[in-house]
């Protein structure tokens, strides 16, 4: 009788645990979330290149709205320096997405005094800018009552906030006041350079007061001040720091420099010209002086072509 026997046997794996499955093939599924995310990186990239390169959102369209032209002049030569620069190297400050308005406004609040100011962008490639430059042209110092702005007509037209002023604390308990928690001369009354840059400061003899709206200057003698202030600084590279007028008959005004050295001017006498006595300045400055303004006391322009100019001692 033939015997049966019951095969015994296991499947064997003879895979080593130790080494790399080899590569199976890939699902359906997993082609198709690859090509997806080709497909993600390249959208991403034509969209990264559209919108930060494209012309389409180059900022070439600037409404100034009703802004004064000659301050539109102006904020064109600095908006053409500002879309010169790149941001990380690469990105256009001219691009729509890119550019910065919050960098610009504080750009020309640093140049200039403005009553307003808005900057804001108009999709896709547009600039809008609506400014409205100070009708202040310089700064009156009233004895003690501090400092105000004055237009060009002569009128008062603000107070000179606190945080355009410094002040020596009081050592010789002269006129004091308690300004944060200090007390303070206000006779020795310094303004910032942001006021001082930008207009002339002047101290007339015989001004106690002022309120707003008051005419305290004849839009003459406004008009001549700017001129000099603006010879000055554009003709002869000189920083004038303090412009005083004493008494009208005398007709005398003292402009004292920020090097610390004077010139006087007379400003009464129509037989000598303002305009005459800058240029008989310039002579003195240029091919007298030279390069030793610093060593300057004063220059006194008072007496016609008779001009007396004196080195500290």
């Amino acid at each position: 009788m033939k015997k049966r026997f019951r095969k015994d046997y296991h499947k064997k794996n003879y895979e080593n645990p130790f080494f790399q499955n080899r590569r199976k093939e890939k699902s359906p599924r997993q082609y198709r979330l690859k090509i997806s995310s080709c497909l993600f990186v390249i959208v991403a990239m034509a969209w990264f290149i559209f919108l930060f390169f494209s012309p389409f959102f180059r900022i070439e369209n600037i409404d100034f709205g009703d802004t004064d032209k000659e301050l539109q002049a102006k904020i064109k030569l600095l908006l053409e320096a500002e879309f010169e620069k790149r941001s990380f190297l690469l990105f256009s400050e001219k691009n729509f997405f890119v550019f910065d308005t919050e960098n610009l406004e504080d750009h020309l609040g640093a140049i200039f005094l403005l009553n307003e100011l808005k900057i804001e962008k108009q999709f896709p490639n547009t600039l809008l800018i609506k400014a409205q430059e100070k009708s202040d042209v310089l700064v009156l110092l009233v004895g003690n009552e501090g400092a105000f702005f004055v237009d060009k007509r002569g009128l008062v037209v603000d107070i000179v906030p606190e945080t355009f002023k410094t002040y020596s604390i009081d050592t010789e308990g002269g006129a004091t006041s308690t300004v944060d928690g200090m007390e303070v001369n206000l006779s020795k009354m310094e303004l910032s350079d942001d006021v001082v840059r930008k207009m002339p400061i002047v101290d007339i003899e015989g001004i106690e007061e002022a309120n707003i709206r008051d005419e305290v200057l004849s839009e003459e003698l406004v008009a001549m001040i700017l001129g000099v202030h603006q010879n000055l600084l554009n003709k002869l590279g000189v920083s004038p720091k303090l412009f005083e007028i004493g008494d009208t008959e005398e007709g005398k005004m003292t402009v004292t420099t920020k090097d610390g050295w004077e010139m006087y001017f007379l400003i009464n006498e129509p037989s000598e010209p303002i305009e005459e006595q800058l240029e008989n300045l310039k002579v003195i400055l240029l091919e007298k002086v030279g390069d030793d303004r610093y060593l300057l006391d004063y220059v006194d322009l008072r007496f016609g072509d008779k001009i007396y100019f004196k080195y500290i001692e």
